[in-house]
């Protein structure tokens, strides 16, 4: 595996973590110890301080930006833009963030800015020399496994409620 697998947190309105991202976050764990690799995530907000504490219990390594402007509707777009810039040099294995409005509008930007495919709506991923990303779509009626192309990396949205989230060292 080349390049950690990371997470793009999204914070509450107190600076804490969401329970989404708790949930990516133990995941994207999950597949780097599958791939023999590292889990690493960001955290962009106005104080990323609590969110970012709480995060390294579920991840090796932590980016945090204090980005102001990033409170309020334009958070996923400033995250995006700022995750950007360090994965453009980093090389990840994959990307993963949740599937609410803000973890779509982030890969949707962050796909824009890098030019990278997005898998959207994973119900299980899973690590086969790369993700393997489990979808149901059309309202449950059908269900599909997908990988990105050549096993280039990609980004990945994970349905909320599909993974528990364990903190590091807990299993």
């Amino acid at each position: 595996m080349t390049g950690a697998i990371w997470v793009i947190a999204e914070t509450n309105a107190d600076g804490s973590l969401t329970k989404s991202s708790t949930e990516v976050a133990t995941l994207a764990r999950r597949l780097a110890e599958a791939a023999g690799g590292s889990a690493a995530g960001f955290v962009v907000a106005r104080d990323p301080k609590a969110a970012a504490d709480e995060l390294a219990g579920y991840v090796g390594r932590v980016v945090t930006i204090a980005e102001p402007a990033a409170e309020g509707n334009a958070w996923a777009q400033i995250a995006a833009q700022r995750a950007a810039g360090v994965l453009s040099t980093e090389a990840p294995a994959a990307v993963l963030t949740g599937a609410g409005p803000d973890g779509r509008d982030v890969a949707g930007t962050l796909s824009a800015l890098l030019d990278r495919p997005v898998l959207v709506n994973a119900t299980e991923v899973a690590w086969d020399g790369g993700p393997s990303v489990h979808m149901s779509v059309f309202g449950g009626k059908l269900e599909t496994t997908s990988t990105f192309a050549d096993r280039e990396w990609g980004i990945i949205t994970v349905r909320p409620n599909v993974i528990t989230a364990e903190k590091a060292g807990t299993t």
